[in-house]
Order: structure tokens, then C-alpha cells, then sequence
């Protein structure tokens, strides 16, 4: 299985599982091939190439989230 399907599946997991939480959970596009043109606009918005993959931005005691590195 690619380490895209395995992120769908924990995407869509989390979102059955906790769907009043579905949208503390997002994908971060820091990676993939890319048009010139967009590649440039995102570098210019600040994403970082070797940025995590997920955010759980749900608090829990002193932190303020989590940031989740797929791998498949």
C-alpha cells in the first residue's frame, strides 16, 4: 500500500470516528510534483519541503496539537 492510500485511510478514519472534530485534522501539501508556476506561489505562502504530512490541531493538556509523518 503507497503512503497516499495509508494517509486516506487514517483521513477517513479519523473522520468516522470523530466527525464534530473532522476538520482538526488536515493534510499538509508539502511534497508532489507541481506546475513551476504553483510550486513558486506555495514556496511564497511558506510550505516547507519535509514538513509533516498531517496536523491534529486538537489541544490536550500543554500541547496544542499534533503533527503526524506518514510512511508507508
Amino acid at each position: 500500500m503507497s503512503e497516499h492510500d495509508e494517509q486516506k485511510l487514517v483521513v477517513q478514519w479519523f473522520r468516522v470516528q470523530y466527525p464534530k472534530h473532522s476538520k482538526c485534522l488536515w493534510a499538509i501539501p508539502n511534497g508532489g510534483a507541481r506546475h513551476i508556476g504553483t510550486a513558486i506561489k506555495l514556496k511564497q505562502e511558506g510550505v516547507i519541503a519535509g514538513v509533516s504530512d498531517l496536523f491534529l490541531m486538537i489541544p490536550k493538556a500543554q500541547w496544542h496539537g499534533m503533527f503526524i509523518e506518514m510512511k508507508a
